[in-house]
């Protein structure tokens, strides 16, 4: 049996020339089925907004601050004649399949076989929530390719040059948190990477405290950089701290309120067998102990804060130390010969038909496509659509002559302010009857699906009357007809 097939305790060892161009080829074959799979219908909220602001139809942040600027970018560069969005969608796969290239050459780094880096990677870029979010429009593939770029910064920085080393990874360093702020939580095992970055290269490591003096201050002092670039970006300024958006309103959500059905549908399905590798290659001792401390660092302390946090989102919050969970998993034992291939092969394709049926079950009640598709069949190219869903997407990239009127804003107010569901109704009247019929009006009544499945019954139960109410007054104001779809029904004004 040859190192290969051992598991390969000597990680510089392990890394040839020949891994960059396999590396290359898996990255493009994740591109390819990524794009391939690329989701048409938007995911929640989230979706909505990002392709909202993407089109300049709203303001606001998201958790990823670069993601405007990013998605700015793939504008410039991605054809979008005949799809407007088409850029978010290809800045998703393009950031996890650069994920899944770097996950491949950090397990070889750490001194995983081919066999076993191939398997680790396959179970990382087939897993159900990297798949998902790959070919969904939001902001956490973005985020697995900032930690695949600072990842091959910091590993394959020349360490033979200290300061030119350093110089490069605190560049990078600010990547993980500008792209997402869960990066937070990864920041420690970072402080060991670089520590074995260096072992690798064979260059003298320091005393662990004598080197905390260093790359502590070093990375305190990126993230410092990183947190007020967000604020700044998010529009507070130039500062650790501010009292609006910030990354303080996001890390105020978390709470102690980890549950099983967290651990189970919120980690270890959205990532399969992935977990499971890993746990294997742990409990077996196959890496050598900096590769371990580091991958471990990188992955436990990110992994129970967000347990412990709880929030559900199909795993998307857990992918930034995915990256390290893979590079783990290559190391788990593989039987030799044809068994070990078979064995990387079925597992692949569990994994492949696990992560396939997470895109494939999609909700569909925030398809942009659709949505177009409804409105352009009742409205036509020219008109005024009046909307009371603040979860449908704009439809101005597709229809520039349709006036997307959201009144669920003016809604929401009313309802606080405690006035009748009647006035609501008078309000929306008044501004109809200033462009009819001088201008096509619809209704876009998909307000029937804004609560379901319903988070507060209650909320519903109130704002039912405001949706009955105006509904009431344009068929007795006007002569309508309506227009029946599962999830965008229109009532279009006749004139």
């Amino acid at each position: 049996m040859n190192a290969e097939e051992e598991g390969g305790r000597t990680p510089g060892a392990c890394l040839r020339p020949a891994d960059a161009g396999w590396a290359v080829l898996i990255g493009v074959a994740a591109l390819l089925l990524y794009g391939a799979t690329l989701q048409e219908r938007l995911y929640g909220h989230d979706g909505v907004f990002l392709v909202n602001h993407f089109l300049g139809e709203t303001e606001g942040h998201s958790n990823s601050a670069l993601y405007a600027s990013a998605a700015a970018a793939a504008g410039a560069l991605v054809p979008a004649e005949a799809d407007p969005i088409a850029p978010l969608k290809w800045l998703s796969a393009l950031g996890g399949a650069f994920g899944v290239a770097a996950t491949f050459l950090l397990a070889r780094a750490t001194g995983a076989p081919a066999r076993g880096a191939l398997l680790g990677t396959l179970l990382f870029a087939l897993a159900p929530a990297q798949w998902f979010f790959s070919t969904a429009i939001e902001t956490h593939a973005l985020h697995v390719g900032a930690v695949g770029l600072v990842v091959l910064v910091t590993v394959f920085a020349p360490w033979g040059r200290p300061p030119l080393a350093l110089a490069l990874v605190a560049l990078a360093f600010p990547l993980l948190f500008l792209t997402h702020m869960t990066a937070l939580f990864v920041v420690p095992g970072w402080f060991f990477l670089a520590r074995f970055a260096r072992a690798r290269r064979g260059q003298p490591v320091p005393p662990l405290a004598r080197d905390a003096l260093v790359l502590g201050p070093l990375f305190l002092a990126g993230l410092a950089f990183a947190v007020a670039c967000a604020n700044y970006l998010f529009g507070a300024g130039f500062r650790l701290f501010a009292a609006e958006e910030s990354p303080g309103r996001f890390l105020d959500q978390f709470a102690s309120r980890f549950t099983l059905d967290m651990f189970w549908g919120g980690w270890l399905l959205p990532l399969f067998l992935l977990p499971c590798a890993a746990a294997v290659s742990v409990a077996g001792r196959r890496l050598a102990r900096p590769a371990e401390v580091a991958l471990l660092w990188l992955v436990v302390p990110a992994i129970l804060v967000l347990l412990w946090a709880s929030i559900p989102e199909r795993g998307a919050y857990f992918l930034g130390s995915a990256t390290f969970l893979a590079a783990l998993a290559a190391h788990a034992p593989l039987p030799t010969g044809g068994r070990g291939w078979a064995l990387v092969a079925l597992a692949a394709a569990a994994q492949g038909i696990a992560g396939l049926g997470e895109v494939r079950r999609h909700d569909e009640l925030f398809s942009l496509r659709e949505r177009v598709e409804a409105v352009r069949s009742t409205l036509g190219e020219e008109g005024v659509l009046i909307t009371i869903n603040p979860s449908a997407p704009k439809t101005k990239g597709f229809l520039p002559g349709v006036f997307d009127y959201d009144a669920s804003e003016k809604l929401f107010e009313l309802h606080a302010g405690g006035q009748s569901p009647q006035e609501f109704a008078a309000f929306v009247e008044g501004e109809v009857r200033k462009v009819f019929p001088q201008r096509a009006v619809a209704l876009d009544m998909s307000y029937r699906h804004l609560y379901e499945p319903p988070p507060s019954p209650e909320l519903v139960a109130a704002l039912e009357p405001y949706m009955a109410a105006l509904e009431d007054r344009l068929q007795a104001g006007f002569r309508t007809t309506y227009h029946p779809h599962p999830s965008w029904p229109v009532l279009v004004l006749e004139r």
